[in-house]
C-alpha cells in the first residue's frame, strides 16, 4: 500500500506530547525521558496510521535492534536530556537551502484547525493510555521483529576490504511503509487495558 504522508516533522508532534504530559502530569506521574518520548511519538504516528491510512511525520525511523528499538534521529539530537522543553522548528527553503525556524503556534496556524484537532485527539488519547505504562515496556511492546520478519536487504552493509563481505547491521533505516505494516493491527485496547493494570 502507498502511504501518503502529512509531512509533519517529528518535532512538532513530541513538542505537542511535551505540552500535554505538562498538562497533565501528577507527581505520582512517570518522568518524560527522550526515550519515552520517541516511543510516544511513534504510537501517536501509529494511531494516526491507523485511522486515517497516512504516514502522520515525514521523519524515517531507525531501528537499533541491541537497545532503544525505533527510533528519530532528530528527537534525540533536538530536546535536552534532562529537561524537555517544546523546540523550534526548523523548515528548509529549496532556493537558497537555508533554514528558518518557526514555533510551535506558528506551525499550528500553518496545518490549520481541522488537522491539529486529530493530532490532539489522538495525542491526548496516547499520553492517557500509557500514562502508568513504563518506557521499558513500551520498548518490548514495539519491537519491530515481534511484527514483521525483517528482511536481510535492510540489515545487511557491504563492507569493501580487499574483498566484499556483507555483515548485519544492527541500526538501519526502517521505510515507512514497514511501519505501517508491522503496525497496521497494533491492538491499542490491549496497551490501554495493560496501562489500567498498572500502579505508579
Amino acid at each position: 500500500m502507498q502511504l501518503q504522508n502529512e509531512n509533519m516533522d517529528c518535532r512538532f508532534i513530541a513538542n505537542k506530547i511535551i505540552i500535554e504530559y505538562n498538562k497533565t502530569k501528577t507527581k505520582n506521574s512517570l518522568g518524560l525521558t527522550i526515550s519515552r518520548l520517541g516511543k510516544l511519538v511513534l504510537l501517536v504516528e501509529i494511531a494516526y496510521m491507523q485511522r486515517y491510512r497516512n504516514a502522520l511525520i515525514r521523519d524515517n525511523y531507525r531501528n537499533n535492534e541491541q537497545g532503544h528499538g525505533l527510533y528519530i534521529d532528530s528527537i534525540l539530537c533536538s530536546y535536552d536530556y534532562w529537561k524537555l522543553m517544546p523546540v523550534k522548528i526548523p523548515q528548509k527553503f529549496s532556493i537558497n537551502f537555508q533554514e528558518t525556524f518557526y514555533s510551535q503556534q506558528e506551525i499550528e496556524q500553518l496545518i490549520g484547525d481541522k488537522l491539529n484537532s486529530k493530532i490532539d485527539e489522538i495525542i491526548n488519547y496516547i499520553v492517557e493510555i500509557t500514562n502508568k505504562t513504563d518506557t521499558v515496556d513500551l520498548r518490548e511492546m514495539l519491537r519491530l521483529d515481534e511484527y514483521i520478519n525483517i528482511p536481510d536487504t535492510m540489515r545487511l552493509a557491504s563492507i569493501v576490504t580487499d574483498k566484499v563481505k556483507c555483515v548485519l547491521r544492527r541500526i538501519y533505516v526502517v521505510p515507512k511503509y514497514l511501519i505501517y505494516q508491522a503496525y497496521q493491527d497494533f491492538d491499542f485496547e490491549n496497551l490501554e487495558q495493560f496501562n489500567n493494570l498498572q500502579t505508579l
